[in-house]
């Protein structure tokens, strides 16, 4: 049975929670002092990735976590978000296909 696109992004949807608490746990850990990476070092961590989609999926991801930490006005991570979606309609995205 197929269910094309509509399972696709619930598929997402999931892992993107899973990594949603993943970060969370991590920040934790290093609140605690037990070897985890903050929220704000992983924030910075994901906007170095090299492709903009899964950027924007990763920094979505950490910010929601970010912003629910309190370590940041809200404000201003909206606004890094914001920026970077400007950033990625405005450039164009390359494959390597189109390379040829």
């Amino acid at each position: 049975m197929a269910c094309g696109v509509w399972c696709a992004v619930m598929s997402v949807t999931d892992e993107l929670r899973k990594l949603e608490s993943y970060f969370e746990d991590e920040d934790q850990k290093e609140q605690k002092g037990l070897g985890g990476r903050s929220v704000v070092e992983l924030y910075e961590n994901v906007q170095h990735a090299g492709n903009i989609i899964p950027r924007l999926y990763l920094l979505i991801t950490v910010a929601s976590v970010y912003i629910k930490s309190k370590r940041a006005p809200a404000k201003d991570i909206l606004f890094d978000l914001v920026e970077l979606c400007r950033y990625a309609t405005q450039t164009p995205i390359s494959s390597p296909a189109a390379d040829r």
